[in-house]
C-alpha cells in the first residue's frame, strides 16, 4: 500500500494538472476540422521535434529568412519559432534552443499548442499521430512530451519531480541533510548568484557576473534558475533551484550574491561572503516598517531578522535606502552606498546599434514610440490564486485608446505567476520574461507605473513617467504606507482613470515630461540618484573583494564606497 504522504503527492499533482488544463481550455477555440494536418514526433536524444505536413503549403508565413514559423502559445504568452525544412518534407523544432525575445529559454510549465499560420490567422496543428519523448533538460528542471488532443497537437512541459518544490519530503531532507553535509567540507572558489528566487536573469546580480570575474579570476560562476523559468547567462552554469546541486552550491560556495531573500535553510558559513543587494529604492514600506503584516506568511518578521543576520554587506542605492533599510531589515551590518549596479547601463546613455538590437530581439520597428508598463503588485489582491498581475488597468482597452501606431510592453511583478499575465496582441507585447529590465528602459519613451520602485530607476534616462494610481488612498494608508508623498513628490503627472492615463500618455510622447513638473523631476533625479555614476558595480566588486580578503571585516564607520 502507498504511504499516506505519497498518496497525498498523486492528488496534489493530479490537482495541479487539471488545474492547468481548465486554465488552458478557458477561451480555446473550438478544434478546427480544416486546420492543417501532421505527423509528429520528438526525438528523445536530441530534442528535436520532427512535424509531417500532409500538404507543404500549410507550413504558413516564412520568416525573413524565409523559413517556415510555427507559433508556440501558452496561456501566458507566446512563441513565434521558424521550423528547418528537410529533404524528407519534415520541418523540425529544435526544441532545446527555443528563443524567446533573442535569448535560449526554456518552456515554462504548462501546455504548448502548436499552432500553424494561415492567411485568416493561426491555426492548430491536428495531429495524426504524436510519438516519442519524454525530454529532458537538465539544465532548466523541466521534461517535454508531445501528446495529440482534439484541439490539436500540444508541447507539455513539466517541472521534474526532483526540483519540485512542492516534493515536501524530499526538500525537507535535501534543507536538512546537504547544507550540513557540505559545511564539512571547505569553502569552494565559487560565486552563486540568485536573481528573484530564480525566476529572471537581470537586475543587480547580472550587472555583477563581469566585474567579478574581473577581481576573482578563475572563479567558477553559478546562477540559479527556476524549473523552466530561465537559463543562465554566458560565463554562468545553470543551478536548478530546488535540486540537490542548489542545496549544495549555497553551502559551498565562497560569495553568494542575491538581490532578494535566500531560502529559509541558509545560514552563512565562517569565510563565506553574502551580498544582498536587494531591488530598488522604494517607495512602499518594506519589511519591519510595513502597516501590517496580515498578508504576510506566518512568522515573517522573525523570518526578517534570521535572513538579514547572513548577510555580509547590502548595497544602499540611495540616501533614503541607508536610512530605510538598516530598520526595515532590522540589519547591522555594512552599507555599500554607491548606486545601483543595474543602473550603470542607463547611466551610460544609449547606444543606438544596442537600442536597435533590442527593438529588434523585440519585433518593434524603430519608428515605433513605445510605452512600457511596469505596475507593482497587491498585497492580497489575487485573481484565479495568483497575485493579480495589472492591477487596477485594462490593458485591453488602454491599447485600443493608445492606436495601433504605439507599442506597449507589459511587464508583471516578479511576485506575480506567469498564468495570470495577459498574451501578447498586435500592439502588445508582454515582457515579464525580458531578462534584463534596464534594456528595456533604453528603448521606452514612456514609463506607466503606479508605487512600483521601477520610477527610481528609469529617471536616470530622464525620460517621461506617468503614475495611474486609482487605489492610492487605499495602498497608502491601509496595505503597506509610504516613505514619502508621491502626490507631492512625484517626477509625473498622476491619473486615477484611465482617460486621464490615455491622455498623459499621450502628451508624454508629444512634449515628454510636462514642463509644470519639470523641477519637481530634477529635484527627484536630486534627492533619489545622487549616487548613480556608472561605476556602481565596479565599485560593489572593490568592496566585496576587501570583504573577502578580511574574511567579513567590515570598515571602521560600517559603511562604504561613497
Amino acid at each position: 500500500m502507498p504511504s499516506r504522504s505519497a498518496f497525498a503527492r498523486r492528488v496534489r499533482r493530479s490537482a495541479s494538472r487539471l488545474r492547468s488544463a481548465v486554465r488552458e481550455r478557458l477561451g480555446s477555440p473550438d478544434p478546427v476540422a480544416d486546420g492543417p494536418w501532421a505527423r509528429a514526433s520528438l526525438d528523445r536524444a536530441s530534442g528535436r521535434l520532427k512535424v509531417v505536413l500532409e500538404r507543404p503549403e500549410d507550413a504558413g508565413t516564412p520568416d525573413e529568412a524565409g523559413a517556415p514559423q510555427v507559433r508556440l502559445r501558452h496561456a501566458a504568452g507566446s512563441l513565434v519559432v521558424p521550423l528547418v525544412h528537410s529533404t524528407d518534407g519534415a520541418h523540425r523544432l529544435e526544441v532545446l534552443s527555443v528563443r524567446r525575445h533573442g535569448v535560449a529559454t526554456p518552456l515554462r510549465p504548462g501546455a504548448w499548442r502548436i499552432e500553424a499560420s494561415s492567411p485568416t490567422g493561426w491555426r492548430p496543428v491536428l495531429g495524426r499521430e504524436a510519438a516519442g519523448g519524454p525530454v529532458t533538460v537538465q539544465a532548466a528542471g523541466v521534461r517535454y512530451r508531445l501528446v495529440s488532443t482534439p484541439s490539436g497537437l500540444e508541447l507539455r512541459s513539466a517541472v521534474r519531480p526532483s526540483v519540485d518544490r512542492r516534493w515536501t519530503p524530499v526538500q525537507r531532507y535535501r534543507a536538512a541533510r546537504l547544507p550540513r553535509s557540505a559545511s564539512r567540507r571547505p569553502l569552494e572558489r565559487a560565486v552563486v548568484y540568485e536573481c528573484f528566487w530564480g525566476r529572471q536573469v537581470g537586475g543587480n546580480p547580472l550587472a555583477m557576473v563581469e566585474p567579478i570575474r574581473e577581481r576573482f579570476p578563475g572563479i567558477a560562476a553559478y546562477w540559479v534558475v527556476g524549473p523552466g523559468q530561465a537559463s543562465a547567462p554566458e560565463g554562468t552554469t545553470a543551478v536548478v533551484r530546488w535540486s540537490a546541486e542548489w542545496y549544495t552550491r549555497l553551502a559551498s560556495a565562497e560569495l553568494v550574491i542575491t538581490n532578494a531573500a535566500l531560502p529559509n535553510h541558509f545560514r552563512r558559513r565562517e569565510g563565506q561572503t553574502v551580498l544582498q543587494t536587494w531591488h530598488g529604492t522604494p517607495l512602499k514600506r518594506l519589511g519591519l516598517d510595513m502597516l501590517s503584516f496580515e498578508h504576510m506568511s506566518p512568522g515573517y518578521a522573525e523570518g526578517l531578522r534570521v535572513q538579514s543576520a547572513q548577510w555580509s554587506a547590502l548595497v544602499a542605492p540611495s540616501p533614503l535606502c541607508s536610512q530605510v533599510y538598516p530598520r526595515a531589515f532590522a540589519y547591522d551590518g555594512p552599507l555599500l552606498e554607491v548606486g545601483s549596479p543595474r543602473n550603470d547601463l542607463l547611466v551610460a546613455g544609449t547606444d543606438p546599434a544596442r537600442t536597435a538590437d533590442i527593438r529588434r530581439r523585440l519585433g518593434v520597428d524603430d519608428r515605433r514610440p513605445i510605452v512600457l508598463v511596469a505596475p507593482t503588485f497587491r498585497d492580497g489582491r489575487h485573481r484565479d490564486g495568483d497575485l493579480a498581475a495589472t492591477g487596477h488597468l485594462d490593458l485591453d482597452s488602454l491599447c485600443r485608446s493608445l492606436g495601433t501606431d504605439v507599442t506597449v510592453l507589459f511587464r508583471a511583478h516578479n511576485w506575480i505567476d506567469a498564468a495570470s499575465v495577459p498574451i501578447d496582441r498586435p500592439n502588445l507585447i508582454n515582457v515579464t520574461d525580458y531578462p534584463d529590465i534596464a534594456e528595456l528602459y533604453l528603448v521606452t519613451d514612456v514609463l506607466v507605473t503606479d508605487y512600483s520602485s521601477v520610477m527610481f530607476d528609469f529617471v536616470v534616462t530622464g525620460r517621461p513617467i506617468v503614475f495611474h494610481t486609482p487605489d492610492l488612498e487605499h495602498y497608502r494608508d491601509e496595505l503597506r504606507g509610504w516613505y514619502f508623498d508621491l502626490e507631492a513628490e512625484a517626477p509625473g503627472p498622476i491619473t486615477r482613470t484611465e482617460s486621464e492615463l490615455t491622455a498623459a500618455i499621450a502628451d508624454a510622447l508629444d512634449q515628454g515630461t510636462p514642463a509644470a513638473l519639470a523641477d519637481r523631476y530634477r529635484a527627484f533625479v536630486e534627492r533619489f540618484t545622487p549616487w548613480e555614476r556608472g561605476d556602481a558595480a565596479q565599485r560593489v566588486a572593490d568592496a566585496l573583494l576587501d570583504l573577502t580578503v578580511r574574511q567579513g571585516g567590515t570598515s571602521t564607520d560600517g559603511h562604504a564606497g561613497r
